[in-house]
C-alpha cells in the first residue's frame, strides 16, 4: 500500500509531465493498481462491519460509497436519526435503503479503529485516483487526439485508465470495451446501466424520453464502442499526422446521425438498415430476356401436385393395410365347411 501512494505521488509531483505515450501507459498502470487495492479494501471493509450492517455490500456496491457510509454510521449505538443521512447528500433511493437497515442496527463494534483505518484508506485512494484522473485528462489530448475528440478527455482518461493504457485498449475486442466499468452503475433517464460508456454525453441527448427505452440504449453503445476501437488504433498505429483528431469528430458525427435515427423509434434503425442493405432489381431491357420470378400459378401448381402424391400415399398404404387384413383361402374353406356340418346337424 505504501509503495502504492509513493509511486502515486511521484507520477502526480512531476512539475510538467511529458505528454507521450509512456507517460499515459505510468498513469493509466497506477489508476488500475489503485482500482484493484481499492476493490480489495471494498471486500475487507465489507466484511469487518458485517456483525454491524450485513446488507452493506448490496446498499453500497462501490467502495467510495461503502466507505463514507461507514464513516457516516460509525459506532454509534442504535437508533440512528433520519436526519443524519439526509444531510449526507446521499441520493434518495441510498437514503431510504439506509433508514430501512440501520432500524435493525447492530452492536458497537470492539474493532473499530481498524475498521476507520480502512475507510481512511479508501478514501486515500479514491483521492488519488481523482487526481490521476485530471492527469491522465492533460496527457491525453496531444497522445490520443481523436480518442478524446470522440468521448471528450474526461470519458477517455476514464476508459484508458480502467483498460490499464492505450495499447491495452487498442488490443481489447469491441464486446471487451463495451464492458468496461460494468461494476459502475450509471443512471441515464432514471434507468441503471453499467459501463462506462453509458456515461458518454451523446447518449443522454440521444435517450432522453426516446422510445426505444433499454434496447436502444444497448444498441447505440455498441455503435460507441465500435468507434472508440477504430479511434485508439488509429491513434496507435495509425498516422501521427492527425493531431487535432478529425478522424474523432467524423467518428463521432456519425454516431450523431445514428443516434438521430435511433431517437424516433426501436425499430427507425432495423427499417433504415434494411432499406440499404436491400438492392434494388435492375429495370428491364426490351431486347433482353426477362427471367420471370415464381409466382402464384407455379406455386399453386406445384402445391396440388404434392398434395396430390399425398394421397397417392395414403391410399397405398391403405390399400396395403387391406390385402394385410384378409385370411387365408385355406382357413376360408375350412370356416365354410365346419358351418356347413353345423348346419347339417342342426336338420
Amino acid at each position: 500500500m505504501n509503495t502504492l501512494s509513493r509511486q502515486v505521488e511521484e507520477a502526480i509531483g512531476q512539475p510538467e509531465p511529458s505528454p507521450d505515450a509512456h507517460s499515459v501507459q505510468r498513469v493509466a498502470q497506477l489508476a488500475r493498481q489503485t482500482t484493484e487495492s481499492m476493490t480489495a479494501l471494498h471486500q475487507q471493509l465489507c466484511e469487518a462491519y458485517a456483525a454491524r450492517l450485513p446488507d452493506l455490500p448490496r446498499i453500497a456496491p462501490d467502495a467510495v460509497t461503502c466507505a463514507e457510509v461507514v464513516r457516516l454510521v460509525g459506532n454509534r449505538a442504535a437508533p440512528l436519526s433520519v436526519r443524519l443521512f439526509q444531510e449526507a447528500a446521499f441520493p434518495p433511493t441510498l437514503t431510504l435503503e439506509l433508514s430501512v437497515a440501520c432500524a435493525q442496527l447492530g452492536p458497537p463494534l470492539t474493532h473499530w479503529p481498524e475498521v476507520k483505518a480502512l475507510v481512511e484508506r479508501v478514501l486515500e485512494l479514491a483521492r488519488a485516483q481523482k487526481r490521476l484522473l485530471r492527469l491522465q485528462q492533460q496527457l491525453l489530448p496531444s497522445v490520443a487526439p481523436n480518442t478524446c475528440a470522440l468521448l471528450g478527455a474526461s470519458l477517455a482518461a476514464q476508459v484508458v485508465n480502467r483498460a490499464g493504457g492505450l495499447e491495452a485498449l487498442a488490443c481489447m475486442p469491441t464486446d471487451t470495451i463495451r464492458l468496461i466499468g460494468k461494476e459502475e452503475v450509471c443512471r441515464v433517464d432514471a434507468r441503471e446501466y453499467h459501463g462506462l460508456l453509458y456515461r458518454w454525453q451523446g447518449i443522454r441527448e440521444v435517450l432522453w424520453g426516446s422510445i426505444g427505452g433499454e434496447s436502444a440504449a444497448r444498441r447505440l453503445v455498441r455503435q460507441v464502442a465500435n468507434k472508440l476501437s477504430m479511434a485508439v488504433r488509429r491513434d496507435c498505429f495509425g498516422d501521427a499526422s492527425d493531431a487535432h483528431g478529425l478522424y474523432g469528430q467524423q467518428l463521432r458525427q456519425q454516431l450523431r446521425r445514428y443516434g438521430d435515427r435511433l431517437g424516433h423509434g426501436d425499430n427507425a434503425v432495423a427499417k433504415a438498415d434494411a432499406t440499404t442493405r436491400v438492392k434494388a432489381l435492375p429495370r428491364p431491357r426490351e431486347w433482353e430476356h426477362r427471367q420471370r420470378r415464381a409466382g402464384r400459378k407455379r406455386t399453386r401448381r406445384r402445391r396440388r401436385a404434392r398434395l396430390e402424391a399425398k394421397q397417392q400415399q395414403i391410399a397405398g398404404r391403405r390399400r396395403l393395410a387391406d390385402v394385410n387384413a384378409e385370411p387365408p383361402a385355406d382357413v376360408e374353406l375350412a370356416s365354410d365347411s365346419s358351418s356347413m356340418g353345423s348346419a347339417e346337424s342342426w336338420e
